[in-house]
This record gives C-alpha cells, structure tokens and sequence, in this order.
C-alpha cells in the first residue's frame, strides 16, 4: 500500500497537469469497475486492476468512459499524439488549422500576437525576408512607395524609377473612380500609346495650362479647348512648302509680311478678282507666294526685299545693314485740288502732287505735311501714314543709315550742315545702297512747288520745337543735310520697318 501511495502520490502533478491542459478532450469519468475493497478501491482506480499494477493498458479503455484513471490518461495522450506525424527531426500537422492564442484558427497558421524569428521568413519562390529593411523599402500611412532605388514590375532589373515589362502589350492605367475617366500608357503591336479608356477628352498640359487637346469625337484643338473641326488652331500655322491644297504661309513670309492685309491662300488656278484684291495665292509653277492686285497674281517675294501692297499699290523694299526700308517714296491718299490747300485731320489720308499732276504722284511720290504724315501724333516712330507693321522713320535711325552708308566724317547732332559722304550718293538713285531716292522736290510752306530734279527731303518723325528734322538729298553733293524744318512744307516720306 505504500508503495502504490508513493507512486500515485508522484503521478498527482502530471495528472493535474495533463487533465487542465485537454479538459476539452480529455474530461474525467468516474470509473465503472467495482472496487473489491477500500484499498483496492484507490489504487485499482488510479492504477487499474491488474496484479502487477505497473502495466497500464489503455486499449481496455472505450470513448474515456472506462479503465483506470492512469489507462485513460495514457488514452489521451495516443489520441493527441496521432494528430502530429513525426519524420526525423521534423513534426508535422497534416489536417485542419493549428490556432496560437486563438480558438478559432481561419488559416493554417493563426497567431493572435507577434511572431519572433531568428532567421527571418522565406517565402515560396525561395526570396528571403531576413530584416525589416526589406518590409520597410515600402512605407507610407495612406500611400505605398518604394524609397530607394528602381522598382521593376515585371523585371527584375529596372532601368528606371519604374519600368513596366511583359509580352505583349503593357502598360499600365490611371483611374479616377469618381468620375470614372481612365488614362493610360502602354506599348505594343509596334507601337507607343497614350490616351483614354473611356469615352473622355485627352489633353496635353504644360506649366499647368492646356496646350493641345483631343476630344472624345477626335477633333484636334491647338490653342483651344474645344475645337470645332478636324484641326482648329487659335494662332499661325507655318509650313516649309505651301501646297494648292493648303491655306499655309511660309515661315518666311510669315516673318516678313504677318502685319499685311494679305490673310489667306488662294490655290493655283484661282481666278484673280477685284473681290479677292490683296489676298494671297499659290503659284504651283513658280513654287511662290503671290497676291492678288485685282486683275493679276503678282509673285511675292518674302523678307526685307519682298513687294509690299499698300493702299492699292505696290512698293519694293531694300535691307541696308540692319534696317529694311521702302525703297521707294510713299504715295498714299487723296490728291488736294492745288499747293494752296491744306490737308486736316478729317480720317482721309491727303496729298499734294508736284505741279499738281498725278503722274508726278506716280513717278515721284506724294508730297505731305508732317502732322499728315504723322496722322495727327507727336510720338517718335509713329506708323503714321504707313502700313501696319512700318512707320515714319526717327531722327536716331535717319542717323543709323547715314553712318552706315559713311566712310568719313558723320556728325549724328549737326543741324543745317552737310556731312556723312558717300552717303548721299549711295542713297540717290542708281546709288549702291538701293534706296533709289528721286530728286522729287518739295512743296514750301508758300505753297509752291519746287526743286524738282535737284533736292529731296525725307521726313523724321522727331520734332524739334516747332519744327520736325529731316534729311536732305542734292543732285551735286555726296553728302546728307540734317535739318529742322517748318512742319507746314510738302516732303517726301519714306517707310521703315519695325
């Protein structure tokens, strides 16, 4: 008896502990075998009923409802056992969910808590996540990002910050589930593509501005939002070559002539009309620019050196160093009834005519006073009574032809002298500059004509006092007069350019 006590005494703790641990699957039942007496009682109960009392047999145990306290034990501990497979070193759970700090196991593995690892964590293609340097390349709290280095989606060496890699077409997708737009880029079947998914406009935006848009329809807006037509610009379109089937201009001539009233053009073979009179035409032939003059299409030629229309009539221009003037005398306006009538600020440009003989007009030029020529402003540099994109030349640039032109002696702030040779034979007709100025003589504030064939004078539109300062030109000098005159005389105008 004591001996068995002894025993039974050890086995208490490893009961206790063993039935705490699996009072789900292991619930204690009273034993059914009848003891034979008090002794036998307790310790057939917790040891069995065998006469040695040391061999436990726990395959008399049924469902845990019979067999010694220790047999039933022994029972559910073979019962745990078969759940785990034993191979080696290696233990293994082959059926259901295994659950740490949990009952209710969702995966294989569910652990309510932290895990703690040596060695880190290999994943199925065999990557190794050994520091929480290789979770922390992607960061944010409501964004993912990749801080260093290039990510690659379908490559594993990226050459740039993101490339997008794959058989076939790839690319990838950008969605504003709001308003359900998709925009993406992608590449394939030979080519590169950028557009919509859905049935949006695509715009191309730069320093935050729209600068060319597409819409759903497939019209093409440059400088609009909302093209009408295939193609709809709001500004110029230059073309290298014009074709009969365009209305383009030339960079060229676009440079030279956009100030014009020349606006559109005519392909070849169109039939020159009073009602397209200075509009622009193609010459297939000639591979040229031309205008209509209301009867004929006159070639035109492009930059300084071009044919510019004015007022129904034609005027050569000439490139002396860096100015681009007319190269011939302005005569523009309504002829005055005789030298005794004065102009007036009335909306009508008017002009005197030496002799008062239109042909002198046509040959010379129209004589005008300074406010006419000026249109009634004081301000350097007016356009005045020239065409748009051209004005009334400065005192200051009247000099800058004279000292181009000069090879000695120039004074720029003489007044009433001669001086700047051989300026004023190379500005004179036949002369080298290609100025081509005619000695067309002048009309005096006395209202007489004069000096046909000997002087010249060409308005400034800087005025001195009353007065306003012009250039002279004599048949026998090589020189140029720098003078202020009354503003009331009939001169010579000639245009530059802007």
């Amino acid at each position: 008896m004591k001996i068995f006590l002894k025993k039974t005494i050890l086995l208490i703790p490893v009961i206790l502990i063993i039935v705490i641990t699996n009072t789900t699957n292991a619930a204690f039942t009273e034993p059914t075998v009848a003891p034979s007496s008090s002794d036998q009682d307790f310790t057939q109960n917790i040891l069995g009923a065998n006469n040695n009392n040391n061999d436990f047999d726990s395959t008399n145990v049924t469902a845990n409802t019979n067999g010694s306290l220790i047999e039933r034990l022994e029972y559910i501990i073979d019962s745990l056992a078969s759940l785990w497979t034993n191979s080696g070193d290696d233990l293994y759970y082959t059926t259901g969910n295994v659950g740490v700090a949990t009952t209710t196991p969702a995966q294989k593995l569910s652990v309510d808590g932290k895990i703690y690892s040596t060695e880190g964590f290999q994943l199925p293609d065999g990557n190794l996540i050994d520091s929480i340097g290789d979770l922390g390349k992607w960061i944010g709290s409501s964004s993912i990002y990749y801080n260093t280095g290039n990510v690659g989606i379908g490559t594993t060496t990226p050459s740039a910050l993101l490339e997008v890699s794959g058989e076939g077409q790839q690319g990838f997708k950008v969605t504003d589930t709001t308003n359900s737009i998709t925009t993406g880029i992608w590449s394939g079947t030979s080519q590169g593509l950028i557009g919509t998914y859905t049935n949006t406009d695509l715009r191309l935006i730069t320093n935050g501005t729209s600068k060319m848009t597409i819409l759903s329809g497939g019209n093409v807006g440059i400088g609009t939002t909302s093209p009408g037509e295939k193609l709809e610009v709001n500004g110029n379109i230059i073309a290298d070559t014009p074709t009969a089937d365009n209305h383009l201009a030339t960079k060229a001539y676009v440079d030279a002539a956009a100030s014009t009233s020349k606006t559109e053009l005519w392909p070849d073979g169109t039939t020159c009309t009073a009602g397209i009179e200075d509009q622009l035409g193609w010459d297939e032939g000639a591979s040229a620019i031309t205008y209509c003059d209301g009867s004929n299409w006159i070639v035109e030629k492009t930059g300084c050196g071009k044919t510019v229309r004015h007022g129904g009539q034609d005027y050569e221009t000439v490139q002396i160093g860096t100015q681009c003037w007319f190269a011939e005398n302005l005569n523009i306006g309504t002829k005055l009834a005789s030298g005794a009538t004065e102009p007036t600020d009335n909306g009508t440009i008017e002009k005197w005519c030496y002799d008062n003989s239109d042909a002198n007009c046509t040959t010379y030029g129209g004589f005008y006073n300074w406010d006419e020529a000026m249109q009634y402003t004081e301000t350097a540099g007016a356009q005045g009574i020239c065409p748009a994109g051209w004005h009334i030349p400065t005192d200051s640039e009247q000099d800058t032809l004279d000292q181009y032109l000069s090879t000695g002696t120039c004074d720029t702030s003489r007044s009433g002298a001669w001086d700047c040779s051989p300026a004023g034979t190379a500005l004179k007709v036949g002369g080298s500059s290609g100025f081509e100025g005619k000695l067309s003589g002048y009309r005096n504030t006395g209202t007489s004509f004069g000096s046909l064939g000997t002087h010249t004078h060409f308005w400034s539109s800087t005025v001195s006092g009353s007065n306003a300062w012009i250039r002279t030109l004599y048949s026998s000098h090589s020189t140029v007069s720098r003078y202020p005159y009354s503003q009331a005389n009939g001169f010579s105008v000639r245009c530059l350019k802007d």
